[in-house]
Protein backbone atom coordinates (compact mmCIF):
# COMPACT_ATOMS: atom_id res chain seq x y z
CA UNK A 1 0.00 0.00 0.00
CA UNK A 2 1.44 3.39 -0.95
CA UNK A 3 1.64 6.20 1.56
CA UNK A 4 -0.37 9.36 0.99
CA UNK A 5 1.63 12.40 -0.07
CA UNK A 6 -0.33 15.63 0.46
CA UNK A 7 0.05 19.38 0.33
CA UNK A 8 -2.23 21.78 2.17
CA UNK A 9 -4.62 23.64 -0.12
CA UNK A 10 -4.44 27.29 0.87
CA UNK A 11 -8.10 28.01 0.10
CA UNK A 12 -10.11 28.05 3.36
CA UNK A 13 -13.64 26.66 3.17
CA UNK A 14 -16.29 28.38 5.27
CA UNK A 15 -18.94 26.01 6.62
CA UNK A 16 -22.51 27.16 5.95
CA UNK A 17 -25.62 25.77 7.68
CA UNK A 18 -27.13 22.91 5.67
CA UNK A 19 -30.26 20.84 5.59
CA UNK A 20 -30.19 17.12 6.31
CA UNK A 21 -28.94 15.29 3.27
CA UNK A 22 -28.94 11.62 2.35
CA UNK A 23 -25.50 10.12 2.89
CA UNK A 24 -26.41 6.48 2.27
CA UNK A 25 -29.33 4.46 0.94
CA UNK A 26 -29.97 0.88 -0.10
CA UNK A 27 -33.26 -0.51 -1.43
CA UNK A 28 -31.71 -4.01 -1.83
CA UNK A 29 -33.29 -4.15 -5.29
CA UNK A 30 -30.74 -6.46 -6.84
CA UNK A 31 -30.20 -10.14 -7.60
CA UNK A 32 -30.63 -12.60 -4.73
CA UNK A 33 -27.34 -13.12 -2.91
CA UNK A 34 -26.01 -14.65 0.28
CA UNK A 35 -24.42 -11.28 1.09
CA UNK A 36 -25.55 -7.64 1.05
CA UNK A 37 -22.25 -6.80 -0.65
CA UNK A 38 -20.04 -3.76 -0.16
CA UNK A 39 -19.96 -1.50 1.81
CA UNK A 40 -21.91 -3.66 4.27
CA UNK A 41 -19.89 -5.68 6.78
CA UNK A 42 -20.75 -8.03 9.64
CA UNK A 43 -20.61 -6.55 13.14
CA UNK A 44 -22.20 -9.48 15.00
CA UNK A 45 -23.46 -12.93 14.03
CA UNK A 46 -23.73 -13.50 10.29
CA UNK A 47 -24.25 -11.44 7.14
CA UNK A 48 -27.85 -10.78 6.09
CA UNK A 49 -28.85 -11.97 2.60
CA UNK A 50 -30.59 -10.27 -0.31
CA UNK A 51 -33.84 -12.07 -1.17
CA UNK A 52 -36.71 -10.83 -3.34
CA UNK A 53 -35.51 -7.22 -3.14
CA UNK A 54 -35.14 -7.16 0.66
CA UNK A 55 -32.45 -7.77 3.28
CA UNK A 56 -33.29 -10.66 5.56
CA UNK A 57 -31.89 -13.21 7.96
CA UNK A 58 -30.71 -16.44 6.39
CA UNK A 59 -32.12 -18.89 8.94
CA UNK A 60 -34.72 -18.83 11.70
CA UNK A 61 -33.02 -19.51 15.02
CA UNK A 62 -32.25 -17.77 18.30
CA UNK A 63 -29.62 -15.65 16.62
CA UNK A 64 -28.53 -12.03 16.31
CA UNK A 65 -27.30 -11.06 12.83
CA UNK A 66 -25.96 -7.49 12.67
CA UNK A 67 -24.46 -5.51 9.78
CA UNK A 68 -23.13 -1.96 9.48
CA UNK A 69 -21.96 0.32 6.70
CA UNK A 70 -18.17 0.38 6.77
CA UNK A 71 -15.88 3.43 6.84
CA UNK A 72 -18.38 6.08 7.97
CA UNK A 73 -18.28 8.27 11.09
CA UNK A 74 -21.29 10.57 11.66
CA UNK A 75 -22.59 12.40 14.71
CA UNK A 76 -26.08 13.55 13.63
CA UNK A 77 -28.01 10.64 12.12
CA UNK A 78 -31.55 9.96 10.97
CA UNK A 79 -32.02 6.32 10.01
CA UNK A 80 -35.16 5.07 8.23
CA UNK A 81 -36.13 1.54 7.24
CA UNK A 82 -39.21 -0.59 6.55
CA UNK A 83 -39.35 -3.73 8.73
CA UNK A 84 -41.46 -6.84 8.15
CA UNK A 85 -41.19 -10.17 10.03
CA UNK A 86 -41.69 -13.43 8.10
CA UNK A 87 -42.30 -17.05 9.12
CA UNK A 88 -44.29 -15.81 12.08
CA UNK A 89 -45.10 -12.60 13.94
CA UNK A 90 -43.92 -13.30 17.47
CA UNK A 91 -40.49 -13.64 19.11
CA UNK A 92 -38.76 -11.40 16.56
CA UNK A 93 -37.01 -7.99 16.74
CA UNK A 94 -36.41 -5.22 14.26
CA UNK A 95 -33.37 -3.15 15.24
CA UNK A 96 -31.54 -0.04 14.07
CA UNK A 97 -27.93 0.63 15.09
CA UNK A 98 -26.44 4.13 15.39
CA UNK A 99 -23.07 5.70 16.27
CA UNK A 100 -21.52 2.24 16.09
CA UNK A 101 -17.91 2.21 17.30
CA UNK A 102 -17.52 -1.58 17.24
CA UNK A 103 -19.48 -4.76 18.04
CA UNK A 104 -19.62 -3.87 21.75
CA UNK A 105 -20.25 -0.10 21.66
CA UNK A 106 -23.26 1.53 19.99
CA UNK A 107 -26.80 2.91 20.38
CA UNK A 108 -29.75 0.83 19.18
CA UNK A 109 -33.54 1.01 18.90
CA UNK A 110 -35.68 -2.12 18.75
CA UNK A 111 -39.22 -3.28 18.20
CA UNK A 112 -39.67 -6.55 20.08
CA UNK A 113 -42.84 -8.27 18.89
CA UNK A 114 -44.41 -10.67 21.39
CA UNK A 115 -47.64 -12.63 21.29
CA UNK A 116 -49.86 -9.65 22.23
CA UNK A 117 -47.66 -6.55 22.54
CA UNK A 118 -44.91 -4.60 20.82
CA UNK A 119 -41.99 -3.67 23.04
CA UNK A 120 -40.43 -0.38 21.87
CA UNK A 121 -36.96 0.18 23.36
CA UNK A 122 -33.96 2.49 23.06
CA UNK A 123 -30.80 0.98 24.52
CA UNK A 124 -27.03 1.18 24.41
CA UNK A 125 -24.20 -1.33 24.52
CA UNK A 126 -21.09 -0.05 26.31
CA UNK A 127 -18.12 -2.43 26.42
CA UNK A 128 -20.64 -5.20 25.76
CA UNK A 129 -22.96 -4.27 28.65
CA UNK A 130 -26.65 -3.76 27.71
CA UNK A 131 -28.52 -0.77 29.26
CA UNK A 132 -32.04 0.40 28.43
CA UNK A 133 -32.45 4.17 28.03
CA UNK A 134 -36.23 4.16 27.43
CA UNK A 135 -38.94 1.57 26.84
CA UNK A 136 -42.67 1.26 26.25
CA UNK A 137 -45.10 -1.67 25.91
CA UNK A 138 -48.01 -1.10 23.48
CA UNK A 139 -50.71 -3.29 21.89
CA UNK A 140 -49.34 -5.36 19.06
CA UNK A 141 -49.86 -4.32 15.42
CA UNK A 142 -50.85 -6.84 12.75
CA UNK A 143 -50.17 -5.04 9.44
CA UNK A 144 -46.78 -4.50 7.88
CA UNK A 145 -44.33 -3.06 7.11
CA UNK A 146 -43.55 -1.07 10.23
CA UNK A 147 -41.59 2.07 9.36
CA UNK A 148 -38.76 2.57 11.87
CA UNK A 149 -36.94 5.90 12.31
CA UNK A 150 -34.09 6.56 14.76
CA UNK A 151 -32.87 10.17 15.05
CA UNK A 152 -29.76 11.23 16.98
CA UNK A 153 -28.96 14.93 17.51
CA UNK A 154 -26.22 15.81 19.98
CA UNK A 155 -27.22 13.84 23.15
CA UNK A 156 -30.91 13.38 22.15
CA UNK A 157 -32.29 10.12 20.76
CA UNK A 158 -35.78 9.66 19.29
CA UNK A 159 -37.25 6.36 18.08
CA UNK A 160 -40.43 6.57 15.99
CA UNK A 161 -42.41 3.44 14.96
CA UNK A 162 -45.16 4.00 12.37
CA UNK A 163 -47.50 0.97 12.29
CA UNK A 164 -50.23 0.66 9.61
CA UNK A 165 -53.74 1.01 11.10
CA UNK A 166 -52.57 1.53 14.67
CA UNK A 167 -51.09 4.31 16.78
CA UNK A 168 -47.58 5.58 16.07
CA UNK A 169 -45.11 5.10 18.95
CA UNK A 170 -42.54 7.80 19.72
CA UNK A 171 -39.87 7.15 22.35
CA UNK A 172 -37.15 9.61 23.47
CA UNK A 173 -34.01 9.41 25.56
CA UNK A 174 -30.91 11.43 26.44
CA UNK A 175 -27.38 10.02 26.61
CA UNK A 176 -23.85 11.11 25.72
CA UNK A 177 -21.92 7.84 25.76
CA UNK A 178 -21.16 8.01 22.02
CA UNK A 179 -20.71 11.17 19.94
CA UNK A 180 -20.30 9.64 16.47
CA UNK A 181 -19.97 6.39 14.56
CA UNK A 182 -21.45 4.27 11.80
CA UNK A 183 -24.95 2.76 11.50
CA UNK A 184 -26.65 -0.48 10.51
CA UNK A 185 -29.29 -3.17 11.04
CA UNK A 186 -29.82 -6.20 13.23
CA UNK A 187 -32.10 -9.13 12.59
CA UNK A 188 -32.85 -10.77 15.96
CA UNK A 189 -35.11 -13.81 16.06
CA UNK A 190 -35.96 -16.94 17.89
CA UNK A 191 -36.71 -15.68 21.37
CA UNK A 192 -39.58 -17.74 22.73
CA UNK A 193 -38.57 -20.64 20.42
CA UNK A 194 -40.30 -19.11 17.37
CA UNK A 195 -39.30 -19.39 13.73
CA UNK A 196 -39.87 -15.74 12.78
CA UNK A 197 -37.20 -13.78 10.91
CA UNK A 198 -36.62 -10.08 10.18
CA UNK A 199 -36.65 -8.53 6.70
CA UNK A 200 -35.78 -4.93 5.79
CA UNK A 201 -36.35 -2.62 2.83
CA UNK A 202 -35.71 1.02 1.82
CA UNK A 203 -32.81 1.73 4.18
CA UNK A 204 -31.93 5.46 4.16
CA UNK A 205 -29.54 7.51 6.31
CA UNK A 206 -29.48 11.31 6.37
CA UNK A 207 -27.17 13.61 8.33
CA UNK A 208 -26.96 17.27 9.26
CA UNK A 209 -23.31 17.05 10.30
CA UNK A 210 -21.76 20.46 9.47
CA UNK A 211 -18.49 20.38 7.55
CA UNK A 212 -15.73 20.83 10.10
CA UNK A 213 -12.99 21.07 7.50
CA UNK A 214 -11.33 24.50 7.32
CA UNK A 215 -8.78 23.39 4.73
CA UNK A 216 -8.11 20.54 2.33
CA UNK A 217 -4.98 18.42 2.27
CA UNK A 218 -4.71 18.08 -1.49
CA UNK A 219 -3.49 14.59 -2.44
CA UNK A 220 -3.61 14.87 -6.24
CA UNK A 221 -5.30 12.38 -8.54
CA UNK A 222 -7.23 9.60 -6.73
CA UNK A 223 -5.34 6.29 -6.56
CA UNK A 224 -6.91 2.98 -5.53
CA UNK A 225 -3.83 1.88 -3.59
CA UNK A 226 -3.53 5.05 -1.47
CA UNK A 227 -5.11 5.28 2.01
CA UNK A 228 -6.74 8.69 2.53
CA UNK A 229 -7.69 10.52 5.75
CA UNK A 230 -10.72 12.68 6.43
CA UNK A 231 -10.10 16.07 4.80
CA UNK A 232 -7.92 14.76 1.96
CA UNK A 233 -8.87 16.17 -1.43
CA UNK A 234 -8.47 14.36 -4.76
CA UNK A 235 -9.27 14.84 -8.43
CA UNK A 236 -11.23 12.12 -10.21
CA UNK A 237 -12.58 12.14 -13.80
CA UNK A 238 -12.39 15.93 -13.97
CA UNK A 239 -14.16 16.56 -10.62
CA UNK A 240 -12.82 17.19 -7.10
CA UNK A 241 -13.79 15.25 -3.98
CA UNK A 242 -13.01 15.39 -0.26
CA UNK A 243 -12.60 12.31 1.94
CA UNK A 244 -15.19 12.03 4.72
CA UNK A 245 -13.41 9.29 6.67
CA UNK A 246 -10.03 7.98 7.73
CA UNK A 247 -8.70 4.66 6.37
CA UNK A 248 -10.37 5.43 3.04
CA UNK A 249 -8.85 2.94 0.58
CA UNK A 250 -9.98 1.69 -2.85
CA UNK A 251 -13.36 3.51 -2.73
CA UNK A 252 -13.91 5.24 -6.13
CA UNK A 253 -15.19 8.76 -5.29
CA UNK A 254 -18.07 8.69 -7.78
CA UNK A 255 -19.41 5.39 -6.35
CA UNK A 256 -18.96 5.87 -2.57
CA UNK A 257 -20.96 8.85 -1.27
CA UNK A 258 -20.40 7.53 2.25
CA UNK A 259 -16.65 7.96 1.85
CA UNK A 260 -16.37 11.02 -0.46
CA UNK A 261 -18.18 14.33 -0.91
CA UNK A 262 -18.19 16.23 -4.22
CA UNK A 263 -16.68 19.71 -3.85
CA UNK A 264 -16.24 20.75 -7.51
CA UNK A 265 -17.94 19.03 -10.43
CA UNK A 266 -16.47 18.84 -13.90
CA UNK A 267 -18.11 21.45 -16.14
CA UNK A 268 -19.99 20.68 -19.32
CA UNK A 269 -18.13 20.81 -22.61
CA UNK A 270 -18.44 24.27 -24.10
CA UNK A 271 -19.87 25.05 -27.52
CA UNK A 272 -17.54 24.72 -30.50
CA UNK A 273 -16.14 28.09 -31.52
CA UNK A 274 -16.18 29.52 -35.05
CA UNK A 275 -13.52 28.26 -37.41
CA UNK A 276 -10.69 30.71 -37.85
CA UNK A 277 -9.51 31.95 -41.22
CA UNK A 278 -6.89 29.94 -43.07
CA UNK A 279 -3.44 31.35 -42.61
CA UNK A 280 -1.03 31.99 -45.49
CA UNK A 281 1.03 29.12 -46.83
CA UNK A 282 4.52 28.98 -45.43
CA UNK A 283 7.63 28.77 -47.62
CA UNK A 284 8.67 25.34 -48.82
CA UNK A 285 11.54 23.98 -46.83
CA UNK A 286 14.63 22.40 -48.40
CA UNK A 287 14.66 18.70 -49.26
CA UNK A 288 16.12 16.71 -46.44
CA UNK A 289 19.18 14.51 -46.82
CA UNK A 290 18.69 10.95 -48.00
CA UNK A 291 18.81 8.55 -45.12
CA UNK A 292 21.15 5.55 -45.05
CA UNK A 293 20.07 2.40 -46.83
CA UNK A 294 18.57 -0.24 -44.63
CA UNK A 295 20.34 -3.55 -44.08
CA UNK A 296 19.35 -6.32 -46.53
CA UNK A 297 16.67 -8.66 -45.37
CA UNK A 298 17.24 -12.33 -44.63
CA UNK A 299 17.01 -14.83 -47.45
CA UNK A 300 13.57 -16.30 -47.80
CA UNK A 301 12.77 -20.02 -47.96
CA UNK A 302 12.57 -21.53 -51.42
CA UNK A 303 9.93 -24.13 -51.98
CA UNK A 304 9.31 -26.73 -54.68
CA UNK A 305 7.17 -29.76 -55.37
CA UNK A 306 8.53 -33.26 -56.02
CA UNK A 307 6.26 -35.76 -57.71
CA UNK A 308 5.64 -38.12 -60.60
CA UNK A 309 3.11 -40.22 -62.58
CA UNK A 310 3.90 -43.92 -63.02
CA UNK A 311 2.31 -46.96 -64.61
CA UNK A 312 1.32 -49.90 -62.40
CA UNK A 313 4.66 -51.14 -61.16
CA UNK A 314 4.10 -53.95 -58.65
CA UNK A 315 5.13 -54.36 -55.06
CA UNK A 316 8.41 -53.06 -53.56
CA UNK A 317 9.52 -50.78 -56.37
CA UNK A 318 11.19 -47.38 -56.25
CA UNK A 319 9.82 -44.39 -58.11
CA UNK A 320 12.28 -41.98 -59.74
CA UNK A 321 11.31 -38.36 -58.78
CA UNK A 322 10.06 -35.97 -61.49
CA UNK A 323 9.34 -38.69 -64.01
CA UNK A 324 7.72 -42.04 -64.88
CA UNK A 325 10.71 -44.33 -64.32
CA UNK A 326 10.64 -47.10 -61.69
CA UNK A 327 13.23 -49.59 -60.49
CA UNK A 328 13.37 -52.62 -58.23
CA UNK A 329 16.80 -51.39 -57.06
CA UNK A 330 16.90 -48.39 -54.73
CA UNK A 331 20.37 -47.21 -55.89
CA UNK A 332 19.01 -46.83 -59.42
CA UNK A 333 16.22 -44.48 -58.24
CA UNK A 334 17.51 -42.39 -55.31
CA UNK A 335 18.71 -38.76 -55.70
CA UNK A 336 20.76 -36.41 -53.47
CA UNK A 337 19.10 -33.26 -52.09
CA UNK A 338 20.25 -29.93 -50.64
CA UNK A 339 19.34 -29.38 -46.99
CA UNK A 340 15.61 -28.81 -46.50
CA UNK A 341 12.34 -30.28 -45.28
CA UNK A 342 9.90 -32.63 -47.03
CA UNK A 343 6.23 -32.45 -46.02
CA UNK A 344 2.60 -32.53 -47.21
CA UNK A 345 2.62 -35.86 -49.09
CA UNK A 346 -0.42 -36.57 -51.31
CA UNK A 347 -1.14 -39.74 -53.34
CA UNK A 348 -3.70 -40.35 -56.10
CA UNK A 349 -4.45 -43.61 -57.95
CA UNK A 350 -6.44 -43.84 -61.17
CA UNK A 351 -8.21 -46.97 -59.81
CA UNK A 352 -9.06 -47.71 -56.16
CA UNK A 353 -7.20 -50.73 -54.64
CA UNK A 354 -10.50 -52.58 -54.04
CA UNK A 355 -11.86 -54.35 -50.96
CA UNK A 356 -8.99 -55.42 -48.69
CA UNK A 357 -6.38 -53.93 -51.03
CA UNK A 358 -3.93 -51.11 -50.32
CA UNK A 359 -1.16 -49.09 -51.95
CA UNK A 360 1.47 -47.12 -49.98
CA UNK A 361 4.01 -44.43 -50.85
CA UNK A 362 6.85 -43.96 -48.28
CA UNK A 363 9.54 -41.25 -48.38
CA UNK A 364 12.94 -42.69 -47.42
CA UNK A 365 16.10 -40.90 -46.30
CA UNK A 366 19.44 -42.61 -46.89
CA UNK A 367 17.63 -45.93 -47.42
CA UNK A 368 15.52 -45.74 -44.22
CA UNK A 369 11.73 -45.32 -44.07
CA UNK A 370 10.50 -42.03 -42.53
CA UNK A 371 7.19 -40.99 -40.97
CA UNK A 372 6.23 -39.23 -44.20
CA UNK A 373 4.12 -42.05 -45.66
CA UNK A 374 0.59 -42.36 -47.06
CA UNK A 375 -1.67 -45.40 -47.74
CA UNK A 376 -4.64 -45.62 -50.13
CA UNK A 377 -6.97 -48.55 -49.32
CA UNK A 378 -10.25 -50.24 -50.20
CA UNK A 379 -12.57 -48.00 -52.24
CA UNK A 380 -10.53 -44.80 -51.82
CA UNK A 381 -8.29 -43.38 -54.52
CA UNK A 382 -6.47 -40.66 -52.58
CA UNK A 383 -4.70 -40.05 -49.29
CA UNK A 384 -2.69 -37.19 -47.69
CA UNK A 385 -0.17 -36.84 -44.84
CA UNK A 386 0.07 -33.21 -43.73
CA UNK A 387 1.10 -33.97 -40.14
CA UNK A 388 4.58 -35.45 -40.69
CA UNK A 389 7.77 -33.90 -42.08
CA UNK A 390 11.35 -35.11 -42.78
CA UNK A 391 14.52 -33.00 -42.55
CA UNK A 392 17.35 -33.59 -45.05
CA UNK A 393 20.96 -32.42 -44.80
CA UNK A 394 23.08 -31.50 -47.81
CA UNK A 395 23.75 -34.69 -49.80
CA UNK A 396 21.20 -36.92 -48.06
CA UNK A 397 19.66 -39.43 -50.49
CA UNK A 398 15.95 -39.35 -51.21
CA UNK A 399 14.14 -42.48 -52.40
CA UNK A 400 10.42 -43.12 -52.87
CA UNK A 401 9.18 -46.65 -52.07
CA UNK A 402 5.95 -48.03 -53.49
CA UNK A 403 4.35 -51.09 -51.86
CA UNK A 404 0.97 -52.72 -52.44
CA UNK A 405 -1.13 -55.61 -51.16
CA UNK A 406 -3.95 -57.00 -53.30
CA UNK A 407 -4.37 -53.69 -55.11
CA UNK A 408 -6.01 -53.42 -58.54
CA UNK A 409 -3.79 -52.24 -61.38
CA UNK A 410 -3.68 -48.44 -61.53
CA UNK A 411 -1.42 -45.55 -62.43
CA UNK A 412 0.39 -44.18 -59.39
CA UNK A 413 0.58 -40.40 -58.91
CA UNK A 414 2.11 -38.55 -55.98
CA UNK A 415 3.55 -35.19 -54.94
CA UNK A 416 5.08 -33.61 -51.85
CA UNK A 417 6.47 -30.23 -50.82
CA UNK A 418 10.19 -29.60 -50.37
CA UNK A 419 11.41 -26.36 -48.78
CA UNK A 420 15.10 -25.42 -48.80
CA UNK A 421 16.64 -22.34 -47.09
Amino acid sequence: MRCRTAVLLLVVLVAAPSQAQVVFQDDFNRADSSSLGLPWEVVTGSMLQVHSGRAEQVVAAQIEDGVIVASLDLAQQTIDVDWTPVDGFSGVDGRLLARVRDANNYYAARVAQGSATDGVIIFKLVDGVYSELAQSEVPKGSSFPYHLRLTLSESSLEFRVDRPGIATVILTATDSSFTSGSFGLVGYSGWGSTAARSTYDNFVVASTDPPEIIGISWAGAWDSSTTYRAGDGVSFNGSSYISLTDNNTDNPPDMWPTAWDLIAQKGDTGATGDQGSIGPAGPQGPTGATGPAGSPGENGISGSAIGGNYPNTGNNTFLMPWGVTTSATQDNANVPLPSGTASNLVVNLTVAPGSGGSATITIRRNGVNTALTCTVSDSLRTCANTASSVTFSDGDLLSILYTEAGAAAARIRFGFQYNSP
